[in-house]
């Protein structure tokens, strides 16, 4: 009756939500809200003996079973054992003392292991463990860290010979007041497809072409399969508890291992090639996939390597490097004779279709110069005859005021035509010979567009084509125009380009301006005149070259404004071309830097 209203009054002590939140768990815990009344109140009742600390507790899917304590205070309690539970229970239970030898088991253990007590007792754990399974002890069945139980997926053989597969929970104890480890087991292979799942999974790791390595945080090795024993030379024994540095060279740096474990710690899978080194001192190479291996927690326990000998690839590979280098040393060599011997072609002779090809340009350079040499007498004859025969009228008497003024006028628009002809034939020559100076300074380009303008307003050859309107087009501020650049030279280009699009037009717009592109200006002069056909415009900015070469041109000029305009672009580090279609008009196009004053 004491014990009864001891156990009433300890019950009554917990709080109404700590049972029920108790209950609530272990009932759904086991799957077993279902159960009659006789099994809750079994489940609730070792619920208040585990939450009072009187009993050390087991359980299965089926049954829970215990092992009661006693009440001293030393950190490793004795447990006391409940023969009635601890042989009827389905878990495999083995106890065993600090060497790993077994001191005592149960009847499941006999069971299903089909061995006797006799033949189990003194002996080590791996007596029933695999022998060419090579998973290091400590990992599994050796003495946990104190108050720490650890659970394990492993696997233990029948007397005759048979696997099982066990999930293991291993914690340590005390046993007639000596340390003890305990392990309790569940026999995961009675599930048909779990145990067929381990097998196969063992039978692809035993069997695989690939070496198999599985190493702690520390890169020591706990387990390695057939192939990899077969591979290097090592015995088990040599490799199991030795770390993996073993296999080193001195191949690789030290900064490649170091990326290598910065690799794996982070969580990452590494993949590479390793020279590594066999039990007989031989080196072979291998391509390796270390992948890290995760607990429930998501924190790295162990990694696994799987690697492939591929030596003889990498024979290969230098085989064919050597053949290679071999080939690309003939090439260059070959390539050196063939030099030579085109040399020795081109000192001793020129070939026929070369000849031909010289003797062609001599002729049209012979041509070109001819026609620049006959086209200069025109041209310069035309206005010194103007200001002889005027100048000779000037002479006479009795001319009127407004005779001796168109004179004048006559006789001063032929001398700078003139000397407009001559400061062409300077400025080609000091083209042609590098001399051409480029002199930059500040200056506003949009006003000095409006100087072009009024200087072309005021010529005399756009007075005389009234049906000619010339625009400026200017897209930018004038704060944003302060350009640096030779002011005289873009002058003389955009008045060249003017000057011939009126030449080549009868009326409509001639519209000159720039627009901004990235780091240059984009400058344009367009008309709405003559045209040139594709084929000449190939040769337009070529010296002395005119689209109408006859002396009885209706146009007139020496044929090199466009080859002076095409120097002067490309001292200022632009380019210069032309847009044109006949009988609709022409754009020239040129640019230069946007340099600007900050």
């Amino acid at each position: 009756m004491k014990k009864r209203n001891k156990f009433v009054v300890t019950f009554k002590i917990l709080t109404i939500s700590s049972i029920t939140l108790s209950c609530i768990g272990i009932v759904c815990f086991f799957g077993i809200c279902s159960l009659d009344f006789n099994k809750i109140l079994f489940i609730f009742t070792s619920l208040f003996l585990l939450l009072s600390g009187s009993f050390m507790y087991f359980f299965s899917k089926e049954k829970i079973f215990f092992f009661k304590k006693n009440n001293n205070k030393t950190p490793q309690s004795e447990i006391e054992i409940h023969d009635d539970l601890f042989h009827s229970t389905p878990e495999l239970i083995i106890i065993l003392n600090t060497n790993n030898k077994i001191i005592e088991v149960n009847q499941t253990v006999l069971d299903q292991l089909k061995y006797t007590k006799h033949e189990l007792l003194e002996k080590e754990i791996t007596f029933i463990k695999p022998k060419n399974i090579r998973f290091e002890e400590s990992e599994c069945f050796s003495q946990p860290q104190k108050d720490i139980y650890k659970t394990c997926l492993s696997e233990f053989v029948t007397k005759q010979g048979i696997s099982i597969f066990i999930e293991a929970l291993i914690f340590n104890g005390l046993w007639n007041k000596q340390p003890v480890i305990y392990i309790v087991a569940r026999n995961v292979g009675e599930n048909e497809n779990i145990q067929n799942g381990l097998l196969r999974f063992r039978t692809a790791v035993e069997q695989s072409h690939s070496s198999i390595l599985f190493t702690d945080l520390n890169g020591n090795i706990e387990y390695v399969n057939p192939r990899f024993i077969e591979l290097t030379g090592y015995s088990y024994s040599q490799v199991i508890g030795a770390n993996s540095r073993i296999f080193k060279t001195a191949k690789h740096p030290e900064t490649f291992y170091k990326q290598l474990w910065q690799t794996i710690l982070s969580g990452k899978i590494w993949t590479g090639e390793f020279l590594n080194r066999k039990a007989s001192d031989e080196t072979f190479w291998e391509s390796a996939v270390i992948t890290p291996i995760k607990n429930e927690n998501d924190q790295i326990t162990h990694f696994l390597a799987i690697k492939d000998d591929i030596t003889e690839r990498k024979i290969d590979e230098f085989r064919i490097k050597r053949m290679n280098d071999d080939l690309r040393q003939a090439e260059m060599e070959l390539r050196a004779a063939h030099e030579q011997l085109k040399a020795g072609n081109e000192a001793l002779a020129m070939s026929y279709d070369e000849l031909e090809k010289a003797k062609k340009r001599a002729e049209e350079s012979d041509k070109l110069k001819s026609a620049f040499l006959a086209n200069m007498s025109h041209e310069i004859r035309t206005p010194l005859n103007g200001i002889i025969g005027f100048s000779d009228l000037l002479i006479r008497e009795n001319l009127t005021p407004e005779k001796k003024q168109k004179y004048f006028s006559v006789i001063t628009s032929c001398s700078s035509q003139l000397l407009k002809i001559i400061t062409d034939i300077i400025e080609i020559s000091k083209i042609e010979s590098a001399q051409l100076a480029i002199e930059t300074d500040v200056f506003n380009f949009n006003q000095m567009l409006d100087q072009i303008y009024e200087n072309i307003s005021n010529h005399e050859f756009l007075k005389n084509k009234p049906a000619i309107r010339l625009l400026a087009e200017k897209t930018l501020s004038d704060k944003s125009m302060q350009l640096i650049s030779d002011k005289k030279r873009l002058i003389q280009v955009f008045e060249n380009l003017i000057q011939n699009a009126i030449k080549f037009s009868y009326k409509g717009d001639i519209i000159f301006g720039y627009k901004l592109k990235d780091t240059y200006l984009e400058c344009y002069v367009k008309d709405n005149g003559i045209g040139i056909s594709v084929e000449d415009q190939k040769v337009i900015f070529e010296r002395f070259r005119q689209v109408h070469g006859t002396l009885n041109r209706e146009f007139g000029g020496a044929g090199i404004g466009l080859s002076i305009s095409q120097g002067i672009i490309e001292l200022l580090d632009g380019k210069i071309w032309v847009e044109s279609q006949l009988d609709v008009g022409s754009t020239f196009y040129f640019t230069i830097p946007y340099y600007i004053e900050l």
